[in-house]
């Protein structure tokens, strides 16, 4: 063998090394969230999509929608009736009823992917509500709770008011959630102060990587308290909760009906959203997690329970 050929051979191992060591974080929620958060945020109007087949398991009856014309779903809802008509039930964008935001009749639903192309939902985005995001431009004496707004700050309140999505990754591919995209509120306004990514990066159920982020998810840093087995965060409505595994699970049973469902339809890799049918948005997703220290000071929080039939 000559010098030239254990070269090749050398550099061809050396390059197969490094695309196995970037594979789980090419296909992690790290770099996918950016794809998926644009498709929320920038969503075509309902009138332009229709229900592509529907099942109804024990008493759900799971709806799969997509654009006219394409045989590709987009959205899954799951329900405790049959959806007939898209434009009443639900809206992909939010409205105003007065001053309350309104999003349709039905409100659980979300975006479903198939990243790794193998026939099987792995990511989704699912609604949680709909709220006021804070960015830079929100000055800290903003109006909170039970204290009226002027005119201008009611605008500025309506224009940053949208659909607040969690994201639900399977980062292993073995059909659990284990990654987590978590709104979090501020404490003393109906305001999205941040979103928190919760992993377990070891597929193990305790929680090792939380971060805290606006807008970008590669700006995410060390800044949210945790332990293994909590996340402190601020619910809609609510006094500060908790998140826990019991979250992935309950989401784990989410994803299992609507794959479940689909098969059922026929569905397959074909019909689904994945990395190959997407350009990725490329927002330089961050490192792997650095160790921190766990909650030092446990506060006395609520366990906020969500219960599988609401998406």
């Amino acid at each position: 063998m000559t010098i030239q050929n254990m070269r090749n051979i050398f550099l061809a191992a050396l390059i197969g090394t490094a695309g196995a060591s970037g594979l789980g974080q090419e296909r992690s929620i790290l770099s996918f969230y950016p794809t998926a958060d644009s498709i929320v945020a920038y969503p075509s109007p309902i009138g332009r999509y229709e229900i592509k087949c529907w099942k109804k398991i024990s008493s759900n009856y799971v709806t799969f929608i997509g654009k006219k014309g394409e045989k590709r779903v987009l959205i899954a809802a799951v329900t405790t009736r049959r959806l007939k008509n898209l434009r009443s039930d639900i809206s992909l964008t939010v409205q105003f009823h007065g001053p309350r935001p309104y999003f349709g009749d039905i409100t659980t639903w979300g975006y479903i992917f198939d990243r790794n192309g193998d026939g099987l939902i792995d990511y989704m985005a699912l609604v949680a509500g709909a709220a006021a995001v804070e960015d830079e431009k929100i000055p800290e004496d903003f109006p909170g709770f039970q204290q009226a707004m002027s005119k201008q700050q009611f605008e500025l309140y309506i224009s940053h008011t949208r659909i607040v999505f969690n994201h639900w990754a399977d980062d292993d591919y073995d059909g659990r959630i284990d990654a987590a995209v978590q709104y979090d509120m501020n404490p003393f306004r109906s305001w999205v102060r941040r979103y928190l990514l919760i992993r377990c990066t070891k597929f193990d159920d305790r929680f090792d990587d939380v971060r805290a982020f606006r807008g970008k998810i590669s700006t995410a840093t060390a800044s949210a308290n945790f332990t293994p087995e909590e996340v402190p965060y601020y619910p809609m409505g609510e006094s500060q909760g908790k998140f826990t595994t019991k979250l992935f699970a309950e989401n784990s049973n989410i994803m299992a009906l609507i794959n479940r469902a689909a098969r059922s339809c026929g569905l397959g890799a074909a019909n689904f959203t994945s990395r190959l049918s997407l350009p990725l948005q490329n927002d330089n997703p961050p490192e792997e997690p650095r160790p921190l220290g766990e909650m030092q000071h446990r506060q006395r929080i609520t366990l906020t329970r969500i219960s599988s039939s609401s998406l």
